[in-house]
């Protein structure tokens, strides 16, 4: 159930019902403005470089709700871990199985009070 906001005040993610739509992921090339008027939920694309000697990848996409954000992949050497790390103080990973256009990710993907699911197969799956 939402609460009622104050005027002016944005919605923490514990006043938000969390999202549970699904929808199929379509790969767009890198560079692609995620947060474009031409932006769709289920839009994703890669991000693969270097930081110094290490290799990074990274998924970038829009969630079924319209959250856009990017999920790191592993292995990640250990400058990119320190870089990426949450405000927890760990690094939160996803293991990928190497499918560039439909892609499986574990574990689970959650945004907290926006989205929780699963990239599966090329899809979002909601949870």
């Amino acid at each position: 159930m939402k609460k009622a906001l104050r005027k002016g005040r944005a919605a923490e993610p514990s006043e938000v019902a969390e999202s549970t739509a699904s929808c199929d992921m379509v790969r767009v090339a890198a560079g692609f403005d995620l947060h474009g008027p031409d932006a769709k939920p289920g839009m994703f694309c890669w991000n693969f470089g270097f930081a110094g000697e290490e290799v990074h990848r990274v998924l970038w996409h829009i969630l079924p709700e319209g959250s856009v954000g990017c999920i790191p992949i592993e292995p990640l050497g250990p400058k990119t871990r320190e870089a990426l790390k949450g405000r927890d103080g760990k690094t939160h990973t996803w293991e990928w199985d190497g499918n560039l256009d439909k892609p499986t990710l574990k574990p689970s993907v959650h945004l907290i009070g926006r989205w929780h699911g699963w990239f599966r197969h090329g899809q979002m799956k909601g949870k």
